[in-house]
């Protein structure tokens, strides 16, 4: 939806609105969960998720299927591309302010559940757009 100079190099950059910095994120999130190493929990205490970040992510999280909707009935995959973009740069912001694998097991167990809704959201949003979600970069 806007005008852009082609460049091979910002292109392929990890940081940025770039395909690899949405497969960047999501390899991220394969290693976090190959560090955490247990089934991810469903039943946690989801009021221990109130900063800002945990927040957006949520709200993120909930608004996938009406921007895969809003794809499809306008022909634009850039509705997807923006959202997959928002998403990995909100859980980033996070990743870089919180731990997510903490001392306190209530706190991760509900950040790690929050972490596997986002890699499972970017996941199928790659694949919808045909692009591959690599769990090593």
């Amino acid at each position: 939806n806007k005008d852009i100079d082609f460049d091979w190099d910002q292109a392929l950059s990890f940081d940025g609105e770039t395909g690899p910095y949405v497969q960047y994120t999501y390899a991220r999130l394969c290693s976090l969960m190959r560090k955490y190493g247990k089934p991810i929990k469903k039943d946690v205490d989801h009021q221990i998720l109130s900063t800002e970040e945990e927040t957006r992510l949520i709200k993120l999280l909930e608004d996938y299927p009406r921007k895969i909707i809003q794809a499809k009935n306008t022909y634009e995959p850039s509705v997807i591309c923006s959202y997959l973009i928002d998403l990995c740069s909100t859980f980033n912001r996070l990743y870089q302010k919180q731990r997510i694998i903490t001392p306190d097991q209530r706190t991760t167990q509900a950040r790690m559940l929050l972490a596997k809704g986002i890699q499972t959201v970017l996941k199928d949003g790659l694949s919808t757009l045909g692009i591959k979600a690599p769990e090593k970069m």
